[in-house]
């Protein structure tokens, strides 16, 4: 085919020297290219080594400290970091942010799960119920729930009888009809008799099918004459009843809680349980009771999940998504905290894509921390963005989409360890809003025209609470306290030295009460030389008296009518 018609791969090579991913009908760009390449670069982690897409090392500036910093979430050095499920982080120092919140464990699970399968969840720090089909069954159906699910018993009648006795019992309750023990008065098509029980199903005839009965187990009955044999449902084979049923009864008490396999096939079969075999249906089912007991330990009550998700629901829709209108950036790229909203939402509903959706108590503690980080945000988000200018927006943006996106890496289960890392960035997230905001001010927009000693006040807690808020390293409560500290100094500083518009009518309401000439006739304020504080001189406003500053008992007033350039009036345009 012509170029502009072919499907096939691309066979063009790009300047960068990497084979174009395109289709041959499309334009090949530099600018598509995201093979993965290493690069040689000094970060702030103290590592060298970047590994990122090819398009990418022509964008970023190697020399701009923000471009930089940036680069850090590809370093490629190994973590190895020793996490608290005692296995080694197999994450980069990019992929762990630092340190800060380490990629999730993929060492191998292997961990036999209480149904049966083998866990295939990485890490058994916390085993996750199963989510294979579940394999319990009855001669009536078979579950059709997730093996980690708790099952539903069988309410059918159960249909366990001879000619001897019958069960009254529902399938799912323990059977009250004893093992038949009468000898099977059946003839075999072959019109040899039968070897078995009364009531059980026939086994092969053991004179034109000696095969069957060639294995030994345990007792040595096998070679009586009068020995009986049970056909197992399940696996087909053919075993000596006596030697089946001290397999079975061995280790009853204080023994682990499992289905028992056939002893034939336990070790090919490892998956094959005894679950349909009547006589010995009440074993299996005394043993499936302790599994639902389990699975019930595992999964979680129902019933209670339920209504968690039902309470998680409510406190998500108590604010609307209308009050966060205005978050968003200028590029329009993905709102990652309205996604977050709509995945909750849809995980936490009874009903998912018209069908049944229960959860785990695992993945209901996921979703309760998820719920917990979006109401933290939205709760900032709705309180501080008006506040923020447009310059902090973009800066808030950014950093509440990319903690979002590492929040949405988790998928079923979060460790303890994991959310102990989020909520100390979580922590790390409520103070760079602060900082935003205390960019935002007005006065700090203004802070050069302050006094030099003030400025750099103001300026030398700025460069500390970024160096602590923007710090690689793991997020600490001392680090919070620290910043707290340092933001009630900042806000005292602001409240003393600047007046808000809304102070500023407040204050026109309570002292002005007329105009002559342009000029208020009463009641004029003034800057305390000493600690900056305001103070008020009533009647005409003239300062022709002396007193002492209420605050650090500094002269203020004067003994003229002259309103000296140390005590200029506060609020200028009052």
């Amino acid at each position: 085919p012509r170029k502009e018609h072919c499907e096939g791969q691309c066979s063009t090579t790009l300047q960068c020297g990497h084979k174009c991913a395109k289709r041959c009908c499309d334009s090949c760009s530099l600018d598509d290219c995201v093979v993965q390449t290493r690069l040689s670069v000094p970060l702030p982690c103290g590592h060298k080594g970047v590994l990122l897409p090819c398009n990418l090392t022509r964008k970023i500036n190697f020399i701009d400290s923000t471009d930089t910093e940036q680069l850090v979430q590809y370093c490629s050095e190994p973590c190895l970091e020793m996490l608290k499920c005692s296995h080694r982080c197999s994450g980069t120092c990019g992929q762990c942010l630092q340190g800060r919140i380490h990629k999730v464990c993929e060492e191998d699970c292997g961990n036999t799960l209480i149904c049966g399968h083998s866990c295939p969840v990485p890490c058994r720090e916390v085993c996750p119920p199963c989510q294979k089909p579940c394999q319990n069954k009855c001669v009536h159906t078979k579950c059709p729930k997730k093996c980690g699910e708790p099952c539903t018993p069988c309410k059918e009648p159960c249909d366990y009888e001879c000619v001897h006795s019958r069960c009254t019992k529902k399938c799912g309750d323990l059977c009250d009809k004893k093992p038949c023990t009468e000898p099977c008065y059946l003839k075999l098509p072959c019109s040899h008799p039968c070897v078995g029980f009364c009531g059980e199903p026939c086994p092969p005839c053991k004179q034109c099918f000696p095969e069957h009965y060639e294995e030994f187990f345990y007792t040595g009955e096998e070679t009586e004459e009068d020995a009986k044999w049970i056909l197992l449902n399940d696996c087909k084979h053919v075993i000596e009843v006596t030697g089946l049923e001290h397999w079975l009864q061995m280790d009853q008490e204080g023994s682990e809680i499992k289905l028992k396999a056939c002893p034939k096939c336990r070790h090919t079969e490892p998956n094959r349980y005894i679950s349909t075999t009547q006589r010995y249906i009440n074993l299996v089912k005394k043993t499936f009771i302790d599994i639902q007991a389990v699975k019930v330990k595992i999964f979680g009550q129902v019933e209670e999940i339920r209504e968690n998700r039902a309470k998680l629901l409510v406190q998500i829709n108590e604010i609307s998504p209308n009050e966060m209108d205005g978050f968003t950036d200028e590029n329009k790229g993905e709102d990652k905290l309205k996604t977050l909203r709509t995945t909750l939402i849809l995980e936490l509903n009874y009903i998912k894509n018209q069908r049944r959706n229960e959860i785990s108590i695992h993945k209901e503690s996921l979703l309760d921390f998820m719920t917990s980080v979006y109401l933290a945000i939205q709760g900032r988000v709705v309180k501080d963005w008006k506040n923020l200018t447009e310059a902090n927006k973009k800066k808030a943006y950014k950093h509440v989409n990319f903690l979002i996106s590492i929040v949405n890496q988790r998928k079923e289960k979060i460790s303890e360890e994991e959310i102990s890392s989020f909520n100390c960035e979580v922590d790390r997230l409520h103070r760079i809003f602060d900082l935003l905001l205390v960019q935002s001010h007005p006065f700090y927009l203004t802070l050069d025209t302050c006094e030099p000693g003030l400025q750099k006040k103001i300026k030398n807690w700025h460069t500390e609470m970024k160096r602590i808020i923007y710090s690689l390293k793991a997020y600490n409560t001392v680090d919070d306290a620290q910043i707290k500290s340092i933001l009630m100094e900042v806000s005292e500083v602001f409240k003393k030295s600047f007046v808000s518009d809304d102070e500023r009518r407040m204050i026109h309401r309570a002292m002005a009460t007329s105009f002559h000439g342009g000029e208020r006739s009463t009641n004029r304020w003034y800057h305390c030389v000493g600690c900056g504080d305001v103070y008020c001189v009533a009647d005409c406003g003239a300062v022709n008296q002396i007193a002492r500053c209420g605050k650090c008992r500094s002269t203020i007033g004067d003994g003229t009518r002259v309103r000296n350039r140390e005590m200029e009036r506060a609020l200028q345009n009052l």
